[in-house]
C-alpha cells in the first residue's frame, strides 16, 4: 500500500493536514494493524473511479463500514464499527505509473461495544 505513495503524499485527516515518510507511514500502519482484527471491511457503494481528460490525475472516491476488534486501555477487548468515506488522488509519473498524492479522509463512529 505504501509503495503506491508519492514522496510528498499529504494527508487531510481530523483536521490537520500532515506529511509523512514512506517509513513513519509503514509504521503507523504496522501498529493499527497490529492492534485491531477486522470483522467487516465493506463498501456501502461501489468506488467511484474518475481521471481526468489526460489520464494523467486520477481519484478514487471510498464508502466503507469497517467493523473491527481492539483492546481499550483496560485491556478489554471491544468491537468498533465505523463509517468511513475518503477520497485518494493519484498522479501518473513519468514512468506511466500511479503515486498517491492526497488522501482526504472522514469518518463517523457508529458503534462501540464490550466483546464478551
Amino acid at each position: 500500500m505504501v509503495s503506491q505513495f508519492s514522496r510528498d503524499m499529504i494527508s487531510v485527516n481530523r483536521g490537520r493536514v500532515t506529511k509523512s515518510s514512506k517509513e513513519k507511514a509503514i509504521e503507523r500502519f504496522r501498529g493499527y494493524f497490529d492492534a485491531v482484527e477486522f470483522i467487516k471491511w465493506d463498501d456501502v457503494k461501489p468506488p467511484v473511479i474518475r481521471f481526468s481528460k489526460d489520464r494523467s490525475i486520477g481519484y478514487v472516491i471510498v464508502d466503507k463500514i469497517v467493523v473491527l476488534e481492539t483492546t481499550d486501555s483496560l485491556g478489554k477487548r471491544i468491537e468498533e464499527s465505523t463509517h468511513f468515506a475518503w477520497v485518494s488522488i493519484f498522479r501518473k509519473d513519468a514512468d506511466g505509473n500511479y503515486q498517491l498524492e492526497c488522501v482526504a479522509s472522514t469518518n463517523e463512529p457508529e458503534q462501540i461495544k464490550a466483546v464478551e
